[in-house]
Order: structure tokens, then sequence, then C-alpha cells
């Protein structure tokens, strides 16, 4: 199983742990796939993330979970249609600065190795 990526965990009764890195990333540097082609952004089944959760009662469940298939090309082919009007925006100016907050956390987190609160 590939190394951890990432540990995010909440308050009391979940948590996920991604593996491996960045698939579109390491499609495209193998030149084994390429934007608008069958399975390009998909997670190999060994990078899936792991979610754990309980209800409380009956114990820790962890499963397995695929990630969302990315598509750089599409997000930003959606920023120059919404700047010229043709199209809304898919990724809202709320949900981009809170990927930066956690971007800055996971900075900080590596940075002064401890664990950083995240407060969206």
């Amino acid at each position: 199983m590939p190394q951890e990526r990432f540990v995010v965990r909440g308050i009391g009764r979940a948590g996920y742990v991604k593996f491996g890195g960045d698939t579109q990333e390491a499609q495209l540097l193998a030149k084994v796939s390429s934007p608008g082609n069958s399975g390009f952004g998909e997670e190999p089944e060994e990078e899936w993330g792991e979610l754990t959760t309980t209800d409380g009662k009956s114990g820790w469940e962890v499963k397995r979970v695929p990630g969302k298939t990315g598509n750089y090309a599409r997000y930003y082919e959606n920023v120059v249609k919404a700047v010229n009007g043709q199209e809304p925006i898919d990724v809202k100016p709320e949900e981009a600065a809170d990927v930066l907050r956690i971007i800055e956390a996971a900075a900080k987190s590596w940075k002064e190795g401890r664990w950083v609160e995240v407060h969206l």
C-alpha cells in the first residue's frame, strides 16, 4: 500500500487517510494518459482513502473510498467560460478559500511537526 499522503481527524466520530499522490500529475509525467482519455484522473484502488466513522455505539467502521476523478483541464476551461459569461463558475470563491486554509494548515502542521486544527 502506498504511503499516507495526509490524515484528517474529525472531532470524535470520523477521520480520513489519503494514500498516494496526485493521480493526474503521475499519469501525465508517466505519459500513460492525458485529459480526455478514458481513465484519466481516476485513482488506482491501492491509493483510495480510508474513511473511519462511528455512530458512538457499535464501534468503528473503516471503508475504502475512491477519490473524485480529477480534471484540471475542465477546471481551467470553466474559469475562462465563467469570466466570459458563458457558464457559471463551478468552484465558488468561498470553496477556493477553504482549500487555501487547508493547504496552509497542512504546511504549518508539517513545519511545526504537530496536529493543526482547521475551522471552515
